[in-house]
């Protein structure tokens, strides 16, 4: 009996120092998310699509490979992901100050085109400046031929936006409806991008703005932030019924399993109450998450 046990012993022993010597020798794989704002040969892979952008800005649709909700390693890391129409991609220039030449304050583009992007809810606009082409998330009020214009100056007076017009947040006035905000000034925009959606500007402090999301939530961010005047196009894309099931797996959407799940207590009714400011702050360069591999 004791002898039996001394064996058991030994052996919980040695898997438990086998273990901690795999743990010790595991790769910690650096991962860090991308957010292109230029040109960028790194691809983004967000678990659903993968598309390799070359190293210069283009027009071109380029072409995108769907995962079926595969990870990296071939294993299905989104159940309900899979199939669905084939798309090509349109880069989106979200950067607007982009194209202004050092020493000048503003650019002036002529919208070519307005297009639907399967890749997005709002419609994009061909823009052209001079021989420089570009996609941007078209507003509500743009239409082909309309000449917009990109000011990158804080003046001492408020200036009256054009819908379609890309200034820097502490230009505007108060109670100015933006979309297209940048987080954090210089590194695109990233804040109200789908279609319909909109910010309002509530109040400055210090040099930083306060804005009202559409999830009545209040952010503050550099009041060097390019936005867009206006509201993001497709207004009506939140009307839109589905209406069958097949449309949905035409948007690469795959049904639910069929079992019955239980729900849990954040089904029920809560209490509300109104989120407070917060402020965001740009990450350092270089600066990445770490993923331990086991």
């Amino acid at each position: 009996m004791a002898m039996t046990q001394l064996t058991h012993l030994v052996r919980s022993l040695t898997g438990i120092l086998q273990k901690t010597q795999f743990m010790a020798s595991a790769v910690i794989e650096p991962r860090c998310d991308i957010h292109t704002t230029g040109p960028s040969l790194t691809g983004r892979y967000t678990g659903r699509k993968v598309v390799e952008k070359p190293k210069e800005y283009t027009t071109r649709p380029l072409r995108m490979v769907q995962t079926g909700g595969r990870g990296e390693d071939g294993r299905v890391a989104i159940p309900r992901c899979g199939g669905g129409h084939k798309r090509n991609f349109r880069w989106v220039d979200f950067q607007r100050d982009r194209l202004i030449q050092p020493g000048r304050i503003q650019m002036v583009e002529r919208i070519e085109k307005i297009m639907y992007d399967p890749c997005r809810s709002a419609r994009i606009a061909l823009t052209a400046c001079g021989e420089d082409k570009r996609y941007l998330v078209a507003t509500d009020d743009m239409e082909e031929g309309n000449i917009i214009t990109t000011i990158k100056e804080i003046p001492k007076l408020p200036v009256r936006p054009n819908p379609g017009d890309c200034y820097q947040l502490g230009a505007l006035p108060i109670g100015a409806i933006v979309c297209c905000i940048e987080k954090f000034a210089g590194h695109g925009a990233m804040i109200c991008r789908s279609a319909g959606t909109s910010a309002q500007i509530l109040r400055k402090v210090d040099g930083r703005c306060v804005l009202r999301l559409p999830s009545k939530q209040e952010i503050s961010v550099s009041q060097e932030c390019m936005a867009t005047a206006g509201r993001v196009s497709n207004m009506k894309h939140q009307d839109v019924v589905v209406g069958k099931a097949g449309r949905n797996r035409w948007y690469g959407i795959r049904p639910h399993s069929g079992l019955w799940h239980r729900k849990t207590g954040v089904h029920g009714r809560k209490l509300r109450f109104k989120r407070l400011v917060t402020f965001n702050e740009p990450r350092s360069p270089g600066q990445t998450t770490q993923k331990l591999t086991i």
